[in-house]
């Protein structure tokens, strides 16, 4: 049920616009070529997906096609980005500074795996070595630089039910070597089919180059969400627990320390307001996207300090909000917020900018940013 809330079949399709597919083993022909961007967004309308490098005063530079799949999802790894066709098991790396695809990396099958292994991340060690949370399957691929399979770290014996639902994964140093932080839900699918966090949710450490897994910290919240968001060597993750349930002990926003592995709840979602479904964290300021417990799971952003956890804007006094699960994509570049809304307009899709002030007080900018196709994901483009 809580994956199904991020399936939602659209409503809307593609506006006209130029388009170029990827091909299967070569790069795109007009990466070579890409335009810089300020923000790279993924985009779906349930069926088929497209990926836009985005700038103030120009037309999206838009990609799409067949191979980009249906559930796209992007993933910053250091100075690379990837966007993760999810339904179809296939990485593309993009251009960090224009969003256009580069490089196809289709992931091994598994051998008596049927159906989508979902990857929800990646993230690469300097000599190029990519790791992957395979959410359906319970394991974390581990591929060479070319994208083929290393080998598999198995996660099957971190749950009960044998999948442990793997779905954000982080690399960073802890005195001197690399360390990836992998985050699992540990839901419980209920006999309507829906997943439910019922157990609590685990941060696994891994050491990046023997692979040997070190730790298994359990997590303050349940139901890690999206990304792990990184600010200054600490890690901010939303965890909603369940999205139809305002008021939950073990759900708001997360602030782990990977350099002692230790964790606490920073905010928590009565304060907030509404369930957390994505983070975005800036030198001073917090910002949350929250839903509310209505069948529809309507929208808001929430804005808090990132140090003391004090909310500073909740989902009831909100300067934006939505009637349905429509924010999605969230991002900060330099001191500016960016979020996407599938709230169709006659212009598409809108990327609202928010500036906010030091005291964190949002103001909300007039719509200048427009996207063809509903937006999923959003990241700052890499210079």
């Amino acid at each position: 049920m809580i994956r199904s809330i991020l399936n939602r079949i659209a409503r809307f399709g593609v506006a006209t616009l130029a388009s170029v597919a990827c091909s299967e083993d070569t790069p795109n022909e007009a990466a070579s070529s890409c335009a810089p961007a300020d923000l790279i967004v993924a985009m779906s309308d349930g069926t088929s997906s497209s990926v836009a490098g985005v700038r103030e005063g120009k037309a999206p530079q838009l990609f799409q096609g067949a191979d980009l799949g249906g559930d796209p999802s992007l993933s910053v790894t250091g100075s690379r980005v990837f966007l993760l066709a999810r339904t179809l098991d296939t990485l593309f790396e993009l251009n960090p500074s224009g969003g256009c695809p580069e490089k196809k990396i289709p992931l091994p099958p598994i051998s008596g795996f049927t159906g989508s292994t979902n990857p929800w991340d990646v993230a690469a060690l300097d000599d190029g070595t990519l790791f992957v949370p395979r959410y359906n399957k319970g394991s974390l691929a581990v591929l060479r630089p070319d994208g083929t399979l290393k080998s598999e770290i198995d996660l099957s014996t971190y749950d009960v039910d044998g999948n442990p639902e793997a779905s954000a994964v982080r690399i960073t140093d802890v005195n001197g070597t690399p360390k990836l932080f992998v985050t699992l839900e540990r839901l419980e699918r209920q006999s309507n089919g829906f997943l439910l966090p019922v157990r609590e949710s685990w941060m696994l450490r891994i050491d990046a180059l023997s692979r040997a897994i070190e730790a298994t910290i359990p997590l303050a919240g349940r139901n890690p969400f999206n990304a792990i968001v990184a600010s200054e060597n600490i890690f901010y993750l939303a965890e909603p627990g369940n999205f139809y349930v305002i008021g939950e002990p073990f759900a708001g926003i997360e602030r782990f320390d990977p350099l002692r592995s230790e964790t606490r709840m920073l905010v928590g979602e009565t304060d907030l307001g509404g369930s957390v479904s994505e983070v975005a964290i800036s030198a001073s300021c917090g910002a949350a996207i929250v839903a509310d417990a209505s069948d529809k799971n309507a929208t808001a952003l929430a804005f808090f300090d990132p140090a003391s956890g004090t909310v500073k804007v909740s989902y009831a006094t909100s300067p934006l909000k939505t009637a349905d699960f429509d924010l999605r994509g969230l991002a900060f570049r330099g001191s500016r917020l960016y979020v996407g809304d599938r709230t169709r307009t006659d212009a598409g899709y809108p990327i609202h900018q928010i500036d906010l002030s030091p005291s964190c007080e949002p103001t909300l900018l007039p719509d200048t940013l427009f996207v063809p196709q509903k937006p999923i994901t959003v990241r700052a483009a890499i210079p």
